[in-house]
Formats: C-alpha cells, structure tokens, sequence
C-alpha cells in the first residue's frame, strides 16, 4: 500500500477586523489573532499601488490591536495589507471620507 502524508500549513496570523473601515478624522484599530511572536510589516496603498503608510509592529501570541492612523490620508479608498515574512499577506480594505 502507498502512503501519503499530508500536512495543513496553517497562517500565523489572521486579520480579524478593522473598525471603523469607514473613517473621516478618527483613527482605526485593527485587530489581528497570531499563533506566535513575529514582526508585522502593516502598509497602506491606494488603488494604484502606491504605498501610502507603512508601519513595523511586534505582535504576539493571542489578539493584537494596533491604530492606523488617518493623517495623511487624502478622502479615498485604500487597501491596509499585512506581511509577516514567510506569509501570504492578507488585506483589508479602508476608507477615508
């Protein structure tokens, strides 16, 4: 008989909400579930691509919650991504009103 062996790689992370997701002068909280200590690259990019904020964050074990501030953020829709090396990055999206 042949054996196979499957593995299930698993994120350390999930990005779980950014609220509000809709802001004028207020800043967000993201909050995010990591399954280990690592550092977080978190950048904010228009539509077009071009990066707008970028922001290195250490997170833990268990929920993490970090502020994403609105200045210097023009009225307009955005993408907040989150990168951990070895990672596949995970996106959200933001407005500025």
């Amino acid at each position: 008989s042949n054996t196979v062996l499957l593995t299930l790689k698993i994120s350390r992370f999930e990005l779980i909400s950014l609220n509000p997701n809709v802001i004028s002068t207020e800043n967000a909280k993201l909050k995010l579930n990591a399954t280990e200590k690592n550092e977080m690259k978190l950048i904010i990019t228009d539509y077009t691509g071009r990066m707008i904020q970028q922001q290195l964050v250490q997170v833990i074990p268990g929920i993490n919650e970090f502020t994403i501030k609105s200045n210097g953020l023009s009225n307009g829709a955005y993408l907040l991504s989150a990168y951990v090396a070895g990672e596949k990055p995970q996106t959200l999206r933001l407005i500025k009103q």
